[in-house]
């Protein structure tokens, strides 16, 4: 619609940055900031978890239940699957989930609201976006806001959209390994 696509790459982040080796380095130290945030996603996580058990436990007694947090369906696929399904799953969630997720997230959504609303604004609302759209669930979103938000932080230290991809895809990567391996 009437810009070019270096302007567009630009705007979204698509380049090189300060070249590829030095985006890849941020991106896997950048991995270790994501994780401090995303602690305290997942302790507010843990937190509804419990409350919700908590409830739970009492409408169990009134003949009332209520479900708890929801498995992502790549579990089941690691569970029931072939290694060529296991390995599919690695590729999918480590390789392309990364980089639309954050194309998409980081790239066009939180730049659009970027000129709207300050960083923690922008960088807030575009992580709940980001964990809603995610099939875990309620309890899920506290947790995958604050990995979403980390991941933001890379997008506006580096401006390039390589670091935040690289993140993404160790924790997909790390996250699918352990599930691979446990199942």
């Amino acid at each position: 619609r009437g810009i070019s696509w270096k302007d567009f790459s630009a705007t979204v982040g698509l380049h090189r940055g300060m070249g590829w080796l030095r985006e890849i380095r941020a991106g896997f130290v950048g991995y270790l900031v994501v994780l401090s945030i995303a602690s305290i996603g997942i302790c507010l996580t843990l937190l509804l978890t419990m409350i919700a058990a908590a409830f739970e436990d009492q409408g169990a007694s009134a003949g009332i239940t209520q479900s708890g947090p929801e498995a992502h369906p790549i579990v089941g696929w690691i569970y029931g699957g072939t290694i060529w399904t296991r390995l599919a799953c690695l590729v999918l969630a480590s390789g392309f989930a990364p980089l639309f997720e954050e194309l998409f997230f980081r790239g066009a959504l939180q730049r659009y609201f970027r000129g709207r609303y300050r960083f923690f604004g922008a960088a807030l609302l575009t992580g709940v976006i980001f964990a809603a759209l995610h099939p875990q669930g309620f309890y899920a979103i506290p947790a995958l806001t604050a990995m979403g938000i980390g991941f933001s932080i890379l997008r506006e230290w580096r401006d390039s959209l390589i670091a935040p991809i690289v993140a993404h895809a160790i924790n997909n990567g790390v996250l699918v390994g352990m599930l691979w391996w446990m199942l």
